[in-house]
């Protein structure tokens, strides 16, 4: 009953890892509309691995784990002070796993990263695969991005950046 009419189907929403949920609902007679799928882990490999960067975009320091992404850098781009992840035969770009991002969080790191990045599946060494920002084309260098000189030269005023702009990025992730 809805509003005091009777509805002749209902949905159920379910959050996506909740396979238990998942699991009740079919022994109850609802049908699934869709496959659930496990949220897969965000690799992050430059400006995304700093706390102060984090804590400004998301309000909060998600969990993360040590990864690298063999066949893959973080290349330094002309111009800009973050890293571009471009394939690279022979080497393994360090950078961190995030395992528990809210659909919420994602939206916002996906409009801060914006077109210029492809999000694809990479491999990881830490066992299994994580979704990464990749830099499709153009302006790198033939250098690997140096997060200590980012860290030194830079992290305080792009943090503080990353804290003025958070909120215009939820708006636009529709949050």
């Amino acid at each position: 009953m809805i509003a005091g009419r009777a509805e002749s189907t209902s949905a159920l929403t379910c959050i996506i890892d909740n396979q238990p949920a998942h699991d009740a609902y079919l022994r109850w007679g609802y049908t699934v509309m869709g496959e659930i799928k496990h949220a897969t882990a965000l690799f992050v490999y430059g400006t995304l691995q700093f706390d102060a960067v984090l804590e400004a975009l998301l309000g909060r320091i998600p969990k993360r784990a040590t990864a690298s992404a063999p066949g893959w850098r973080a290349a330094a781009l002309v111009g800009r002070v973050y890293p571009g992840l471009v394939a690279a035969p022979g080497y393994a770009s360090p950078g961190l796993r995030l395992t528990d991002l809210s659909r919420r969080e994602r939206g916002i790191l996906d409009a801060f990263e914006d077109d210029r990045y492809d999000l694809r599946e990479v491999e990881l060494t830490s066992g299994g695969r994580g979704l990464a920002y990749v830099w499709p084309d153009g302006d790198v260098c033939g250098e690997n991005w140096d997060a200590e000189q980012f860290k030194a030269l830079h992290l305080q005023e792009y943090a503080a950046r990353c804290a003025r702009i958070a909120p215009r990025l939820a708006a636009e992730a529709g949050l």
